[in-house]
């Protein structure tokens, strides 16, 4: 996928009503933080976990696009807690440590809903249209 031109890997997920990105992807792809101009926490103040939105140019698969879309951007607490959990040599380890290493963009139904997508097993890709294409 790319968003805002920039390739990610990303996560296809039914199951969830939003796209999200991880904190981690927002600050090192495209510099942003939670003081970011447009960056607006929509979770409460005492929330444990900070949730943001903020709006994109374009999310794009196969050459087809989404302008403006909404993106939570949400902290990845598996991730540090699988860290607390492993010990800094089999962490660091190159060769037997234990690696970690998840999408840094799932997409939700606001953006797989103006999609028609066909997997193809066999080739490992899937083919994208717009859901409005005839």
């Amino acid at each position: 996928m790319q968003l805002d031109g920039h390739d990610l890997r990303a996560v296809l997920d039914t199951g969830s009503a939003n796209s999200w990105l991880r904190m981690k992807s927002a600050i090192q792809v495209f510099g942003l933080d939670e003081n970011s101009p447009g960056m607006k926490r929509v979770s409460p103040d005492d929330a444990a976990y900070p949730v943001y939105r903020t709006t994109f140019k374009s999310m794009s698969a196969g050459g087809v696009s989404d302008t403006n879309p909404n993106v939570f951007v949400v902290e990845d607490n598996a991730e540090k807690a699988f860290r607390m959990a492993h010990s800094e040599k089999s962490r660091d380890d190159p060769v037997y440590g234990v690696r970690f290493d998840l999408e840094p963009l799932i997409v939700g139904m606001n953006a797989i809903s103006k999609l028609h997508l066909y997997i193809a097993y066999q080739e490992h890709k899937i083919y994208v249209t717009a859901a409005d294409a005839h």
